[in-house]
């Protein structure tokens, strides 16, 4: 189904919603790679409150541990953290590499949406990928920016017009949106009305649900990687249903 929707061989999934949403970025690409495409993680490096009480989005000089690859642009591994105002902090994106024993790779939000666009740029050089696909979990990324119930939709504008304009000529871009209302801000029924218009453009590529493999990798990685907003796909999953709290309600 991914192959079908990117239509490229190799792809780069990167969480455009910051914190958690490089869980779900993960478990895509390796469905991706279960299907036969060459497939890499990528993150903007922005954690909720609970993680960095420090406000916005860290810049790439403030983590440790990491290699830069890029002006704009490094990979991270299991031991990397970030340092801010002398706490250290464990960052989504690094769990995660600890999780699955890999790289994974995140750009700089810290200089804005151009900042992100150039280190998509850097690693679309870098790993010769032909497809960037903006994984948002919940649906802010599709906000029109003044609904009431949205609290944080900041990180998301941002990571997609990065998507949107990254400088990199013949690749193709593609928005996922995952379990619509799962983060506790726009409802399902909204969400799903915005894709619904974007659908009468002809903007919608395709539709999947996800699996028993990709219940294996999300429990996999969640054992190290915290995200209520990518937990809810596995409690509903599990036969879980109607509405849940999280951030403490």
């Amino acid at each position: 189904m991914l192959r079908e929707v990117v239509g490229c061989a190799r792809v780069l999934f990167v969480a455009v919603g910051g914190g958690g949403d490089v869980v779900t970025a993960a478990m895509l690409a390796l469905a991706a790679r279960r299907e036969g495409l060459e497939s890499f993680t990528a993150s903007i490096v922005w954690e909720r409150f609970s993680v960095d009480p420090v406000p916005g989005p860290i810049p790439l000089e403030e983590l440790r541990g990491a290699e830069r690859v890029g002006e704009f642009s490094a990979a991270v591994n299991g031991d990397t953290v970030a340092v801010r105002r002398g706490r250290r902090i464990a960052i989504q994106a690094a769990n995660v590499a600890r999780a699955l024993n890999e790289k994974v790779y995140v750009v700089d939000a810290y200089r804005g949406a151009r900042g992100i666009a150039q280190g998509l740029r850097e690693l679309v050089e870098l790993l010769g990928v032909d497809a960037v696909v903006g994984v948002d979990v919940g649906g802010d990324v599709v906000a029109l920016g003044y609904e009431e119930e949205l609290w944080s939709p900041l990180a998301d504008s941002m990571g997609l017009a990065a998507v949107a304009t990254t400088p990199a000529e013949g690749i193709e871009k593609v928005l996922a949106i995952h379990s619509p209302g799962a983060d506790g801000e726009l409802p399902p029924e909204y969400v799903l009305r915005r894709v619904a218009s974007i659908a009468a453009i002809g903007g919608l590529r395709g539709a999947r649900g996800i699996t028993l493999q990709d219940i294996g990798v999300l429990e996999r990685i969640l054992r190290y990687a915290h995200s209520e907003a990518s937990r809810v796909q596995l409690e509903v999953f599990r036969g879980g249903f109607g509405e849940a709290l999280i951030r403490g309600g």
